[in-house]
Formats: C-alpha cells, sequence, structure tokens
C-alpha cells in the first residue's frame, strides 16, 4: 500500500505494469527469452532505513516464477535492486541479460504502462507479486515536500483471513438454506 500524504509540486506520476500480462506477452514474442526468466535465478536486494532502523534484505529468485500448472504467479524484478549475475555460468550471462532486456522492452511499451499522480490522501494498494510500480522524477520548490508512506501485507496473514472468511460465510450459507 502507498498513502500519499503530500505529493510534489512537478511530476512524481506513478507508474504501474501488470507484469503478469508483460510475462505472457514475452512467451508469445520471445519463448526463448520467458523460458530463461523462470528458470535462472537472480539476487535482489533493497537496503536503506525506515522507522524501524536500518535493513538489509537479499533475495533470490526467478524473474516470473510458475506455480504447479505452469501459469505466472509471481514477478520479481527491481533493476535498480538487482545484484550483479555472478552466482550463473559464464555461458549464461549474455543470455540472461538478453532475456531481461526483452522483458524490459515489453515493461516500457506503452500499451503496457499507466500512468497516474497521487493526489494528498490517495492511497494506491496494489499486488506486488503481480503489479510493478515505479514513479518518475519530481521537483519541489523551495520548503515543500513530497511524501509517501509504504506499507505491506504478508500473504500468509492476508491469505488466513480470506479462509477464515470463507469458512464464516460458507457456515452462513449452510444455515441459511436449512431455515428456508
Amino acid at each position: 500500500m502507498l498513502h500519499c500524504l503530500q505529493q510534489s509540486d512537478q511530476g512524481g506520476e506513478n507508474i504501474i505494469v501488470d507484469g503478469f500480462k508483460v510475462a505472457n506477452d514475452l512467451r508469445e514474442t520471445s519463448p526463448d527469452s520467458y523460458d530463461i526468466l523462470t528458470k535462472q535465478v537472480l539476487e535482489f536486494y533493497d537496503r536503506g532505513t525506515d522507522s524501524l532502523g536500518e535493513f538489509f534484505n537479499i533475495s533470490r529468485n526467478h524473474v516470473i516464477r510458475l506455480n504447479e500448472k505452469n501459469e505466472v504467479a509471481q514477478i520479481t524484478f527491481t533493476e535498480h535492486g538487482r545484484s550483479a549475475i555472478a552466482r550463473m555460468h559464464a555461458d549464461d550471462v549474455i543470455n540472461t541479460y538478453k532475456a531481461l532486456m526483452a522483458f524490459i522492452d515489453l515493461l516500457y511499451a506503452q500499451e503496457n504502462v499507466f500512468e497516474y499522480k497521487m493526489e494528498n490522501g490517495d492511497i494506491l494498494i496494489m499486488d506486488n507479486y503481480r503489479v510493478l510500480h515505479g514513479r518518475k522524477g519530481f521537483t519541489n520548490r523551495p520548503g515543500s515536500i513530497r511524501h509517501l508512506e509504504g506499507g505491506y501485507l504478508d500473504w500468509d496473514t492476508v491469505s488466513s483471513k480470506i479462509r477464515i472468511l470463507k469458512k464464516k460465510l460458507d457456515a452462513m450459507e449452510q444455515y441459511s438454506s436449512l431455515s428456508n
């Protein structure tokens, strides 16, 4: 979730892309690139400071993760947070970079990009397993600030709540059918 408390004077538009659509487009237009990005593991990192202090997260993922039905289940991609490609055989490096370029070209294709400038008070909620998010540059006049707060929901907690709600709804439907 991204909450806009104060927006910049100029720029700062959100760039939003449906990663599942782009992955499926890549499967059609460049099957070899798609295959590489579903099989090659890359390292990503996120380093900084937040309200809890300093953090340095590292993860190793496929750019395109598939589920047991061979469908796209998750996109893991951040160009500025991708480590150097060092954990693969040297012969695979060039093909992996070519596959990444094919993916990036589709990510930035005009027909795949939704652009939206948040206003003060707006909240953007997205599924970051599917949606890729970025922003354009921005400029503030002297004395002004751009303030956005982000927050994450743990998928295990969300899935747990959905299962509990479904159980309660099912019980209500059973009760309702008995009373009719």
